[in-house]
């Protein structure tokens, strides 16, 4: 059998790649080509994270890829063959290979990358005053030299110090950090802010994010880098809370924001000696489910309530629970939940809960995702009392008590 190379073409890349290669049988051969990406190729990427989404759907102009599980290569190699005097065509994948000392070769996907990553590394920002605050935004070289501007945009009424930053990195793979003092408006206000890095005249606003897993190809992804801004009018009461970590959430992060001291409690923190210091006890989500010690410290919590201290506990499911006598007085989880996002929810009256320090009004139940309420208690005992009602339509109400 006689086979030769005679042309080898690239997706999107005019080059002229006439080889004219005979194969000889069982022998590598090699070449080298030299070749410009055009500067107007579409970066890499899944194909449904191209376009921003409404939170339920995807933006897909290019119809025919619905439904793919993976995107097309960016670049593709296409390769005129004789073989036996036959012509064969065949298209494969432009990748990386490189040797490991450990495990061997291994083989990435040929990305295209934009020149500049920029990040916000704090995703949601919370104001309590009009007092500025730092917000720490990292610009990344996806190629050598790069040089330019940046600087954020901002909600209406919110305004930074400085405006801008020069940022110069000589070397691909090269960061940078910068602070912005960001200044809230008066008044409550919510928005998105956005890092925007310049470069050769062009905005640029791309995260860089690689999930690297053994058992599965490298995906690359550009998300915007965007973080949130939550400026509230608070009133502040106590300044030492004692959190208890669950399944995993952001509240700490987000009460050290408003102004408290976030104490993080394990087991042997709780001790009454210990507890009295803090001026609230805050249990994370799904803690009951998933945190063992619990099962023989939570008479600590107990007791820490019978004593007058503030207990709170976000939700936990129903099954898996890790003792069923966490709350003070007898009370049972359910699997009742009310899965409209914006049901309406209504207030019940009489509950100073709802309205000190902070009076609850609807505004707070705004923008939620998922369910509006879940786990809903079916059975408790007469010290609660509701304070919260709320239905799917065509179904009866569900109510939280405290």
């Amino acid at each position: 059998m006689t086979a030769s190379l005679n042309k080898v073409t690239f997706t999107g890349i005019d080059r002229d790649t006439t080889v004219d290669l005979t194969l000889p049988d069982n022998v590598d051969s090699m070449f080298h080509l030299k070749a410009v990406i055009p500067q107007d190729i579409d970066y890499s990427g899944p194909y449904w994270l191209k376009k921003p989404n409404d939170g339920f759907t995807f933006t897909v102009d290019d119809q025919p890829l619905i439904g793919l599980d993976e995107t097309q290569p960016v670049i593709e190699a296409h390769y005129a063959m004789t073989v036996d005097g036959k012509p064969i065509e065949f298209v494969n994948p432009v990748i990386y290979k490189s040797n490991n000392p450990r495990s061997g070769e291994t083989y990435q996907p040929f990305v295209i990358t934009p020149p500049v990553f920029v990040d916000i590394p704090e995703k949601v920002t919370v104001y309590a005053s009009e007092n500025a605050k730092p917000l720490i935004v990292q610009v990344k070289a996806g190629s050598a030299n790069v040089r330019g501007k940046l600087s954020l945009d901002l909600p209406d009424g919110w305004q930074s110090d400085p405006k801008s930053y020069d940022y110069d990195l000589p070397m691909k793979g090269q960061d940078a950090s910068f602070s912005f003092a960001l200044t809230p408006p008066q008044g409550q206000s919510t928005g998105q802010v956005t890092a925007v890095a310049t470069l050769d005249g062009k905005s640029y606003d791309q995260s860089l994010v690689v999930i690297d897993y053994p058992h599965i190809p490298t995906q690359t992804l550009f998300p915007k880098a965007e973080a949130r801004l939550v400026k509230l009018n608070i009133k502040k009461q106590g300044n030492t809370i004692g959190y208890i970590m669950g399944a995993g959430d952001e509240v700490p992060e987000a009460l050290k924001q408003i102004g408290y001291q976030v104490i993080m409690l394990q087991s042997t923190d709780l001790r009454p000696a210990y507890l009295e210091k803090m001026d609230a006890i805050m249990v994370g989500i799904r803690a009951y489910n998933t945190q063992e010690w619990l099962r023989y410290k939570n008479s600590a919590l107990l007791q820490y309530v019978k004593d007058g201290g503030t207990l709170i506990v976000q939700y936990n499911t129903n099954h898996s629970l890790i003792t069923k006598n966490f709350a003070p007085y007898p009370l049972e989880l359910s699997g009742d939940r009310v899965t409209d996002e914006t049901s309406a929810v209504k207030l019940l009256s009489g509950q100073s809960l709802l309205n000190t320090p902070n009076k609850i009004t609807q505004d707070d139940f705004k923008g939620w995702v998922q369910e509006r309420g879940l786990y809903f208690p079916n059975k408790w005992d007469s010290h609660y009392q509701p304070v919260l009602a709320m239905h799917d339509k065509g179904e009866k109400p569900w109510k939280a008590v405290c």
